[in-house]
């Protein structure tokens, strides 16, 4: 498998979701590194296309010989107890079919048809074996998921492992403040999980961006999305009356380097009665969902 180190001006999600637009090639010169190979394969001169910061095509799941390098390092400090605060579930009978599940989950990445806690539990007791981990179990987001079914995935996770799993619950735009608070009683979700696929296109004068940036027109370009089109004030009111965390990946070109997303972070939480634990997931440091 081979990662390239790309500027943070192309990282993308594109890769992993059915979602997003590819990246722009970086201009002559802007590679920040040679591509670096991982556990066997080519490496060195310039990749030959910026779609993607994995190689999915060629994936491997296995356990290299890199990675077991890596792990003995990492185990030389981590503690003894470790809490993950972002492990995603996943079933592709979840999505529309598996044609339109996330490009993470395709055949040809090598992912597992369904990758449930059981899954990510046994994987991470091969990585880490001498770590007690627990975790907080995401559904995977994409715009052609079951909503509602994805989140019952994480929710039946949290049931067979208590005290080790807790479940975040996919909200979307129309997710009322009373939803949550009755998914919340059913599942005993601990956090809700954002994410601007779901946001519903503006109308024509009415665009969320600014300028070129704008999120209306022929194509709705998510990316280009603030944060109040996918994480609403009901979504946060509800986290701030049953002490909720929320996972929120940010878009926008420079992510939490944009002021539009400081500032309405810092809105929603100061207009809360309890600090919201916010995961800050800046998609153009890491991509992921």
């Amino acid at each position: 498998m081979i990662r390239y180190e790309l500027p943070e001006a192309v990282m993308s999600c594109a890769q992993y979701c059915s979602t997003c637009p590819p990246p722009a090639p970086p201009a002559d010169g802007q590679l920040a590194t040679p591509p670096v190979t991982i556990g066997g394969g080519g490496g060195g001169g310039a990749p030959s296309t910026w779609t993607a910061q994995y190689d999915i095509t060629g994936g491997d799941w296995e356990l290299t010989d890199e990675d077991a390098r890596v792990l003995a390092q990492l185990a030389e400090w981590l503690p003894r107890k470790v809490f993950d605060a972002h492990a995603h579930v996943f079933d592709v009978g979840l999505y529309a079919d598996r044609g339109a599940a996330p490009k993470l989950l395709q055949p040809e990445s090598g992912a597992p048809a369904v990758g449930d806690f059981a899954n990510f539990a046994a994987s991470m007791a091969a990585l880490l074996p001498r770590v007690e981990l627990s975790a907080l179990v995401l559904p995977f987001p994409d715009k052609n998921a079951d909503v509602e079914r994805c989140s019952a995935l994480a929710a039946a996770a949290a049931a067979e492992r208590p005290g080790v799993a807790f479940a975040t619950m996919l909200v979307t735009p129309a997710h009322s403040a009373a939803d949550i608070e009755a998914a919340v009683a059913a599942h005993g979700f601990v956090g809700l999980k954002c994410y601007h696929c779901f946001a519903e296109k503006p109308e024509e004068g009415n665009e969320e961006g600014e300028g070129e940036e704008s999120a209306a027109g022929a194509e709705f370009n998510t990316q280009m999305l603030q944060i109040e089109a996918f994480l609403t004030e009901a979504h946060c009111a509800a986290a701030d009356k049953l002490g909720l965390s929320v996972t929120l990946h940010m878009v926008l070109p420079r992510a939490l380097s944009d002021e539009r997303n400081t500032r309405t972070i810092r809105r929603y939480c100061e207009a809360v009665s309890r600090p919201i634990s916010t995961c800050c997931l800046c998609v153009h440091l890491l991509s992921w969902c």
